[in-house]
C-alpha cells in the first residue's frame, strides 16, 4: 500500500484514545483496529463536529439533551453519571426533581440551571403523571404544600410512585418535613379506604389544618367508629422508629432511583487533609512520573477485568471513576494493587487515594485508604 495513501491519526479524549488510519485509495477507515465504511466515517465525523459545536456554544442544552436521551440507552444509570460529571466540569448547576415542576415531567433548563424531570425517576414514566396532570391546574402545583397534595392529589399516583418521589426529594420545597416523614405521612394516608380518603377530602381545610394527623382527628370525632382512622392517628402521633433524614439514606436513595446522588453525597461526610488535591486539579496538572498525589473522593464506578496481553496475561487488573465535587477523576488499579486493595475497592465507598499520574490521564493506584 503506497504510504501517500495511508494517514495515521489520533484522537486523545479525556478518558479514551482512538487511533484511527485512513486508506483513502479503498475508501476505508479504521478505527482501533476496526474497519468502518467510508460513509459511516463522514457520518460519524459530521456528527462528532456538530455535538462539540452544540457543546462549546449551547453547553445547557447539551447536558440537558444528553439527559433525556440517556434514558433510552443500554445504561442509563451509567450515562447519568457521566453527563452530570461532565455538568460539573464546565460549571453548570444540576437540580433534583420537584413535583412544583409539574406539567413538566422531563429534563428541561430554567435560569441557567439543568433540572430533573419526575420521567427520569425509576418506575416514573411521563405516562404515569398523565392523571394530575389533567386533574390539576398548573397555578396549583405552584402554591400547594404537602398536606394539600397528600390529601387532594395523592390518589392520582400509585404508591409505587409516590414513595420514589418522597424518596428522591420531590416534596422537599412542599414543607420542612423530612423525606422520611413525607413518606411515612403517605403511607398511613394510603392505609385508608377510597371512601374514607374522599371524606379526608371534605373535612379538611388549607386555612386551619397543617397535618394530616388534624384532619383525621376531625374525622374521628365525627365518625369515632372508625378503626383505620384511631389508629392512622396513633401512629402519626407515636411513630415507630425516628423520621429525621439521614445523609446516608438520601444519598443510597437518590443513587439507586436516579442514578446519581444529587443533594449531597458521602464525600460530604469525609474528613479531607490538607495535602489531598481536587480531582479537577489532578486532570488539569501536568504529566510527571516522578511526583506522587493525593486526592479523596467517592467511587462512582468500579470495573475489574482480565488482562488479555503482555507481560501480566490472564491476571486481573481494574479501572474506577473517583468523584468529588469538582470533577471525575480515572484511577487504574494494577494486579498488585488490586490484591492487596481489594477489600477497599467498591462503588459509593469515599476513599483517599494515593499514586502516581499516568501518561494517558488519571492516575495509577499505589495506595488506598478507606476515609
Amino acid at each position: 500500500m503506497p504510504a501517500s495513501k495511508v494517514k495515521n491519526i489520533r484522537y486523545i479524549g479525556k478518558s479514551e484514545t482512538y487511533d484511527i488510519t485512513v486508506n483513502s485509495k479503498d475508501h476505508i477507515y479504521y478505527a482501533n483496529g476496526i474497519a468502518t465504511s467510508n460513509s459511516h466515517s463522514y457520518s460519524y465525523a459530521a456528527i462528532g463536529y456538530q455535538t462539540a459545536w452544540v457543546k462549546a456554544h449551547f453547553p445547557h442544552q447539551y447536558i440537558c439533551s444528553w439527559l433525556k436521551i440517556s434514558k433510552s440507552e443500554a445504561k442509563p444509570l451509567e450515562e447519568i453519571r457521566a453527563m452530570m460529571s461532565e455538568a460539573r466540569r464546565l460549571k453548570i448547576k444540576v437540580y433534583g426533581p420537584s413535583a412544583r415542576n409539574l406539567p413538566k415531567t422531563d429534563f428541561f433548563i430554567n435560569d441557567d440551571c439543568v433540572y430533573f424531570g419526575l420521567s427520569a425517576i425509576k418506575d416514573c414514566s411521563e405516562k404515569s403523571f398523565e392523571k394530575i396532570i389533567a386533574a390539576v391546574p398548573v397555578a396549583e402545583f405552584k402554591k400547594m404544600n404537602w398536606t394539600d397534595f397528600l390529601i387532594n392529589y395523592s390518589p392520582l399516583l400509585s404508591k409505587s410512585q409516590i414513595i420514589p418521589m418522597c424518596q428522591t426529594g420531590c416534596f422537599d420545597d412542599f414543607s420542612l418535613k423530612a423525606r422520611l416523614e413525607c413518606e411515612f405521612e403517605f403511607n398511613q394516608f394510603n392505609t385508608l379506604t377510597l371512601p374514607q380518603k374522599k371524606a379526608c377530602r371534605a373535612f379538611y381545610d388549607p386555612k386551619v389544618d397543617k397535618d394530616l394527623v388534624d384532619v383525621l382527628i376531625k374525622y374521628s370525632k365525627e365518625y369515632p367508629k372508625l378503626e383505620k382512622v384511631k389508629l392512622a392517628i396513633y401512629s402519626l402521633q407515636n411513630p415507630p422508629m425516628d423520621l429525621s433524614d439521614s445523609k446516608k439514606n438520601m444519598i443510597e436513595h437518590e443513587k439507586e432511583l436516579l442514578g446519581i446522588n444529587i443533594t449531597c453525597s458521602h464525600i460530604e461526610r469525609a474528613t479531607i487533609p490538607n495535602t489531598a488535591l481536587t480531582c479537577k486539579a489532578i486532570n488539569a496538572g501536568p504529566y510527571d512520573k516522578y511526583k506522587v498525589f493525593m486526592v479523596v473522593g467517592e467511587i462512582s464506578e468500579f470495573q475489574e477485568f482480565k488482562i488479555k496481553n503482555g507481560k501480566m496475561v490472564g491476571q486481573m487488573m481494574a479501572n474506577l471513576k473517583l468523584t468529588d465535587s469538582t470533577d471525575e477523576l480515572d484511577v487504574v488499579v494494577f494486579p498488585s494493587a488490586l490484591d492487596q486493595f481489594q477489600s477497599a475497592l467498591y462503588e459509593s465507598n469515599v476513599v483517599m487515594i494515593k499514586g502516581k499520574k499516568s501518561n494517558r490521564g488519571g492516575l495509577i493506584l499505589e495506595e488506598i485508604y478507606e476515609v
